[in-house]
């Protein structure tokens, strides 16, 4: 029955997305993300509903009338180019047929994320992505949240098998980097009674990453978290919230849970530390020899290579860090790459908060602007130790900055007094000019969008 159940799904978003493409995207984003094949255990379990999802879409948008023009964004062009030079770096990899299943799985997650930012040309539509991956990783850390208190921490959260979220690492990172857009729809819904629910989410995310028993986890959220409290608006209730919040979880967590995160400032006695730590020496060694396009993916499983580099190991390992992972697979230039891309998505994030932050109707682009940093600073901490380079979120997320960027610009194009003071000089982040809300005959919406 559960299995009809998603059939009838998938089938209901498939016919839709043939005359909404965009819809395409949001059943993508909840299918790739909530995996609900996964929760059946019929013929639905091995079904490839994402990809059928995506083929739809794409050729949706093809015979649709949505405009074909690309963003004009440098963030869309870095990633672009890295869905080009993954390519490049496959074929030239030690083991092209061992490299080839996980560029197909990078490059279905690239050229989503590339039309994700094509078809985001509305607020309402980045708003529907938005709560879309808040609900489908809200209902992982719910349940994982519910499931930590219910056993008092003993025992770690997982995610669903055969996922991009499978193991603690990668579930703990998706939650860490949701709770900061979650936090964000706390502050744009007008409803009570959703506020509360956003809180609990919240709240139960937080004891599902503790419940993960993840130690790269444990820094991000304390990166993520002062990062946060720097940027948010209502720094008081939040750090009342927050240090409530840790107080019942130094009363919580379990002494097993606090003997494991003791071993972050004792790696050298530590097996996983110092694996981490042996595996980044092979990656550095292996790009010091292919420089360009490194070994390709998944080269670090390679055993007699690995050996070749690391004589003493026992066999090959996860890169366990997205810097690494990115050094070794794909060489320096895939490694400048990729940090330009998370460069350019801060950058960008930066450019629409100072811009729009003193305009009462983008108030809300400079907010989830804020949030998507905050949500980047989780993101790169915990990735450190964690090998998601290539991680759905991180890429959906980029989608949302690409997009939110050209509605920003369409709206002040539209309205280019909303950029200049009452004298007519452009009012920046430096600027003592009264705000632009005291400014008269300001439009109140932008042109829609069909």
């Amino acid at each position: 029955m559960r299995d009809l159940f998603v059939l009838g799904c998938l089938m209901s978003v498939i016919l839709i997305t043939l005359r909404y493409p965009f819809v395409g995207i949001l059943g993508w984003t909840w299918v790739s993300f909530l995996s609900p094949h996964r929760l059946s255990y019929g013929f639905t379990f091995e079904f490839p509903m994402a990809m059928a999802v995506a083929i739809a879409t794409i050729l949706a948008f093809l015979v649709s009338k949505e405009p074909k023009k690309l963003p004009n964004s440098p963030l869309f062009a870095i990633l672009a180019i890295l869905t080009i030079w993954i390519g490049i770096t496959t074929l030239a990899a030690h083991d092209i047929e061992w490299s080839m299943s996980k560029w197909e799985t990078s490059t279905k997650i690239l050229v989503m994320a590339l039309l994700s930012a094509v078809l985001l040309t509305t607020r309402e539509r980045i708003h529907a992505m938005v709560w879309v991956v808040a609900i489908t990783l809200g209902y992982y850390g719910i349940k994982g949240g519910v499931f930590t208190i219910l056993t008092g921490g003993n025992y770690r959260v997982w995610g669903p098998p055969g996922t991009f979220i499978a193991d603690n690492n990668q579930l703990a990172l998706a939650l860490i980097a949701t709770i900061p857009l979650m936090y964000y729809l706390l502050n744009t819904t007008p409803f009570r009674w959703m506020k509360i629910g956003i809180w609990i989410a919240m709240i139960m995310m937080f004891f599902s990453v503790i419940g993960s028993h993840s130690r790269g986890a444990l820094l991000g959220v304390i990166a993520m978290a002062g990062y946060f409290v720097w940027r948010t608006r209502h720094r008081g209730p939040v750090i009342i919230a927050g240090v409530i919040v840790v107080l019942v979880g130094i009363w919580f967590v379990p002494e097993a849970w606090i003997a494991r995160m003791d071993t972050i400032s004792e790696y050298e006695a530590d097996a996983s530390a110092m694996g981490r730590l042996e595996v980044w020496t092979f990656a550095t060694k292996l790009a010091l020899d292919n420089p360009v396009t490194g070994g390709g993916f998944h080269v670090s499983s390679i055993n007699d290579l690995y050996l070749s580099y690391m004589p003493n190991a026992e066999h090959g390992k996860s890169f366990h860090s997205i810097w690494f992972e990115m050094l070794g697979a794909h060489g320096f230039v895939g490694l400048a790459i990729f940090i330009t891309m998370l460069y350019l998505m801060w950058s960008t994030c930066r450019r629409i908060r100072n811009q729009t932050k003193h305009i009462p109707r983008l108030a809300w682009a400079a907010d989830l602007a804020s949030m998507i940093q905050v949500s980047l600073v989780g993101y790169v901490v915990t990735g450190t130790f964690v090998n998601l380079a290539f991680f759905h979120l991180i890429y959906t997320i980029i989608g949302i900055v690409i997009g939110l960027s050209v509605v920003v610009q369409r709206e002040l194009s539209t309205a280019p007094e909303l950029n200049r003071g009452p004298m007519g000089t452009k009012q920046g982040r430096k600027s003592r000019s009264p705000t632009v809300h005291n400014l008269p005959n300001v439009p109140t919406s932008g042109p829609k969008q069909v």
